[in-house]
């Protein structure tokens, strides 16, 4: 702050792009003792500015391209010219909340065909006409006990790990996967909150 050019702007940041461009071709100085250590010549010193950032960073420019164009630079080694930048910006970002409430009682089944107890026949029935799978089977018991050799009593409880978001016409928009697992007991009520940058 209250430098030569202070507040000016130098360039532009390209954020979708990942890129930073500099065209400032203000001096950023005006002490002599400032200028850069590599210039073409006494008599056209060049001020510091902005898009000098980065000289002889594998652009070409050397010691021996310099003297081969009749530079000078002014007693210092090319290796003492050194660059810094700090910045930082900020964007606006419009968001917008969601919850999914899983209530007592409700969201209560799986579709992981793991849930369903192992060795029970699919099928009750199937035709050219008639698809109808066996309705008297039972869910696999996912309660864990603590003791060995011991099966908790059946308790409907599953593990939500996905929450879909749908729209008006009931079109699947978007899917929130949790980072664990939570497990949902049948007398329990969980909300969920979701964030989407719009």
């Amino acid at each position: 702050a209250g430098s030569v050019g202070s507040g000016s702007v130098q360039g532009v940041v390209l954020y979708n792009e990942g890129f930073l461009i500099l065209t400032g071709a203000v001096p950023i100085v005006n002490d002599i003792s400032e200028t850069l250590a590599l210039r073409l010549g006494t008599a056209s010193e060049k001020w510091p500015r902005w898009i000098y950032w980065g000289a002889g960073a594998r652009d070409g420019v050397t010691e021996a391209t310099l003297a081969a164009a009749g530079g000078s630079t002014g007693g210092n080694s090319f290796v003492s010219a050194s660059f810094g930048l700090n910045f930082e910006g900020e964007t606006t970002t419009e968001t917008m909340t969601l919850y999914a409430h899983a209530r007592r009682a409700q969201v209560n089944f799986s579709n992981n065909p793991t849930s369903i107890r192992h060795g029970q026949q699919q099928l009750e029935f199937t035709s050219s006409h008639l698809y109808e799978e066996n309705k008297e089977r039972l869910l696999k018991n996912t309660v864990s006990s603590s003791f060995d050799d011991y099966d908790a009593d059946f308790k409907r409880q599953v593990y939500i790990s996905k929450i879909g978001v749908y729209d008006e016409n009931k079109n699947l928009i978007g899917i929130a996967t949790l980072a664990d697992p939570v497990l949902k007991e049948e007398n329990e009520d969980y909300a969920f909150k979701l964030k989407i940058d719009i």
